[in-house]
């Protein structure tokens, strides 16, 4: 099977087989490994629920932050302010990639009281225009977060998944629990490919990056620094993926799957989402019906919590933006 480059719009709506498992439940044969889909059964349908499922991800995370008394989360990145309607979404994609700003986190994180104090240049600039706009125009604003954030997401139950709690003591390290390869557990996933942008962006910024991973009953979070030295340690490898895309194209990408039991509890799903059929009609007339998620309740675990009071102290003691760990 051979691979090609994929627009903006198919590398943000790709599939990887992990939740093609969750979507897709025996309709392949399990042990083809990888490149077990024929690309042709995942037109149109089974995108949307993902990216539906992934822009909730970063609302969800969005309006928990929004209902804390200190902490507020500014969309930054191109997922939580894109047009719903599929067909504007693959345009907004096209301007995205036309204006060539590069790859940047999700999420800013500020304390509330700093929050306010950008909400003047954030209206100037419109919310929905900060995907496309330079990063040199939003210094101000940069320079203010605590931390920005990369949120990831699956489609599993974590808690129900075969392996959850049954870790062992590392080789590498006792202290820490891991899991074989083979066994099925939450895990909080960096891709390869950003790696070095993400690295390069927070040492131009000096603001620490974390990477939220939200599941349908929970999330957890992990700095981009203790992600990378547990990649350095070798403690986690590198797995190659290929991922699926709308119009049948296929790429392989490296990716890191980091345990939860190396990561931190950012807090419990105490309300689900709701989940609505919706439909789409493409440009031959072909009606695609897929699922919708929105609403449902984060609440932020104590974990978080006190390491954003963490980074906090320590951007009030620094003359720097924020102090990077």
């Amino acid at each position: 099977m051979q691979s090609h480059s994929l627009d903006a719009f198919e590398k943000w709506v790709s599939l990887p087989p992990d939740d093609l498992d969750f979507v897709l439940p025996n309709l392949f044969d399990p042990d083809a490994g990888s490149y077990y889909v024929n690309p042709r059964y995942l037109r149109g349908s089974d995108f949307l629920m993902r990216w539906s499922q992934g822009r909730w991800s970063e609302e969800v995370v969005i309006e928990a932050f929004g209902r804390h008394h200190n902490w507020k989360a500014l969309p930054f990145g191109p997922s939580s302010v894109a047009p719903e309607d599929p067909k504007e979404l693959e345009m907004y994609f096209e301007r995205l990639e036309a204006s060539g700003v590069g790859k940047r986190p999700d999420l800013l994180i500020f304390e509330a009281n700093t929050y306010e104090s950008i909400q003047a240049v954030v209206k100037r600039i419109g919310i929905q225009n900060i995907p496309f706009t330079p990063e040199q125009e939003l210094q101000f604003v940069i320079n203010k977060a605590v931390c920005a954030v990369e949120v990831e997401n699956s489609l599993w139950v974590s808690k129900a998944m075969p392996h959850y709690g049954k870790g062992r003591p590392s080789k590498l390290d006792p202290k820490l629990t891991v899991f074989l390869r083979s066994q099925k557990v939450p895990t909080v996933i960096v891709k390869d490919e950003d790696l070095k942008p993400l690295r390069a962006w927070q040492k131009k910024w000096k603001i620490p990056l974390y990477i939220f991973h939200v599941f349908y009953d929970q999330g957890f979070f992990i700095s981009f620094n203790r992600a990378l030295s547990l990649v350095r340690k070798r403690i986690v490898e590198v797995t190659e993926q290929t991922f699926f895309a709308p119009g049948g194209a296929t790429t392989t990408k490296g990716i890191y799957k980091i345990w939860y039991s190396l990561a931190s509890p950012l807090g419990e799903i105490v309300q689900q989402p709701e989940l609505r059929s919706k439909v789409v009609q493409d440009r031959n007339g072909h009606i695609l019906p897929y699922v919708h998620f929105s609403g449902g309740r984060l609440e932020l675990s104590a974990e978080v919590e006190r390491e954003l009071e963490s980074l906090a102290r320590q951007k009030q003691g620094s003359p720097q933006a924020g102090a990077v760990r």
